[in-house]
């Protein structure tokens, strides 16, 4: 703790960037600082970029990608859901390089499964951040709303 300031090492907040016509769009200030804060060398900048759930893509910074990895490593093999999950998972996850201006290029398998065109919105959500088609984020984003206190019950015990 420096001069009395905790730094949170934690993706928060919801933004909105328009993707450019070569696939690429800037990751937010707030959310590239922590990511430049967790990678170490800005110049070398580099994240994974995945499937997620509920139609987003996940976005990890290194150290939280390999702890995510050795959880799905860690599945039964003879499992055949494990399995799958698995092949999915890092069958589409891709490093992707943030270039000196900030910006991500999302590979168009991924663009195309969470339906990304023109716009993109970024949720911050602790150890990663969630890339978001707007409308159905804002679907997403309304249902979860109306479930947060009852849900509050669970996290909070």
């Amino acid at each position: 703790m420096a001069g009395g300031v905790v730094k949170i090492q934690r993706f928060l907040g919801t933004y909105e960037h328009a993707i450019d016509a070569k696939a690429r769009v800037s990751v937010p200030r707030k959310l590239l600082d922590v990511l430049k804060s967790l990678e170490g060398d800005p110049a070398d900048l580099e994240a994974y970029l995945s499937a997620g759930l509920d139609g987003c893509l996940w976005l990890y910074p290194s150290a939280a990608y390999e702890t995510l990895s050795a959880q799905v490593d860690a599945g039964a093999v003879g499992d055949g859901k494990i399995r799958q999950f698995a092949r999915v998972f890092y069958g589409s996850t891709e490093p992707c390089p943030i270039d000196k201006a900030g910006r991500l290029l999302i590979p168009p398998k991924l663009r195309a499964q969470a339906k990304l065109a023109e716009r993109c919105v970024f949720v911050g959500v602790g150890n990663r951040i969630e890339l978001w088609e707007p409308s159905a984020w804002a679907a997403h984003e309304a249902e979860g709303q109306q479930q947060f206190e009852e849900t509050s019950k669970d996290v909070f015990q």
